[in-house]
């Protein structure tokens, strides 16, 4: 598992992001609490 795969896996986990696979790709967006957590 690369690094940017295990600190996404990290993020998913906490909650503070989201991913949806697209074909080979995944995009990942940040949730309401990661939003929040990222503006304190």
């Amino acid at each position: 598992m690369s690094t940017a795969s295990a600190h996404a896996q990290v993020l998913h986990r906490a909650g503070l992001i989201t991913g949806s696979r697209h074909g080979n790709k995944v995009i990942h967006q940040i949730t309401r609490l990661g939003g929040e957590l990222s503006r304190r």
